[in-house]
């Protein structure tokens, strides 16, 4: 179990430094950015992406640096690490022909199972609440200022969303024998939401609308989650971890 915890951490630093080399640069743009707003939604090519700006508009740094942060890094690239964390965690050993091995361990299938889980739940969502704490400080270098308590719920707003994502992609890595189909399947599924939600007549559709850029600005200004959001996510997250249990206690290597 060392090397699955050193790993665990790896993944965690490796992820936390990519989105913090993103929210760095992008923070310090917005001087720049805000200058050239208005010139920017006037000529956005698709009414979706004018409806972002007119947000940012409104919300001033705020919104600005929520889309940037949530909607545009943490929500495109957390699905993708979503998918690499969770496609191997039990497929990978049956790929390789070591999950004979790893059910020879004297401990329980659950316990093997949960311990997963967790690992890759935790180098999922670390990153997401690590470089969310650093958001205040770097819009004092733009002469701005955040609160850091609605950040943090707008941090666990978007962990559940991904660890939504998460948990359909390990329960999909129980199911299956090779991990790249499982990690195909969820990118497949990530980037129809995402061409949907850029689509006007569809975007509602889209399961992209739970983590967009008004629903972190309401999220921060009401210092508070919507239970119509973060319950449902909750609720696949659990059902998926419980049908995950159920499905490996039976699997045979």
């Amino acid at each position: 179990m060392r090397r699955e915890f050193r790993l665990t951490l790896w993944a965690t630093l490796a992820i936390a430094f990519v989105l913090e080399l993103l929210l760095v640069p992008a923070i310090l743009f917005w001087p720049r950015f805000e200058d050239k707003l208005e010139m920017l939604s006037s000529m956005a090519p698709i009414q979706v992406l004018k409806d972002q700006l007119g947000f940012i508009e409104q919300t001033g740094v705020a919104g600005y640096v929520l889309a940037q942060h949530f909607f545009k890094v943490c929500s495109t690239l957390g699905v993708l690490a979503a998918a690499l964390l969770a496609s191997p965690a039990i497929a990978g050993h049956s790929l390789r022909g070591t999950l004979e091995l790893c059910l020879a361990r004297p401990i329980s299938r659950r316990r093997m199972l949960l311990e997963r889980y967790s690992l890759g739940a935790f180098a999922l969502v670390a990153p997401v609440f690590l470089t969310t704490a650093t958001i205040p400080m770097l819009v004092e270098r733009v002469g701005e200022s955040l609160d850091q308590g609605p950040l943090a719920l707008c941090a666990l707003h978007q962990s559940l969303f991904l660890l939504a994502i998460y948990s359909l992609g390990f329960l999909g890595s129980c199911c299956a024998r090779n991990p790249w189909v499982v990690a195909g399947a969820v990118l497949f599924g990530g980037l129809v939401q995402l061409a949907l939600y850029m689509v006007e007549t569809a975007t509602h559709w889209s399961l992209f609308r739970m983590s967009d850029v008004p629903t972190y600005i309401a999220v921060y200004q009401k210092h508070a989650l919507d239970p119509r959001l973060w319950i449902p996510m909750v609720g696949v997250s659990v059902v998926s971890l419980l049908i995950s249990l159920a499905v490996f206690s039976r699997r045979a290597p």
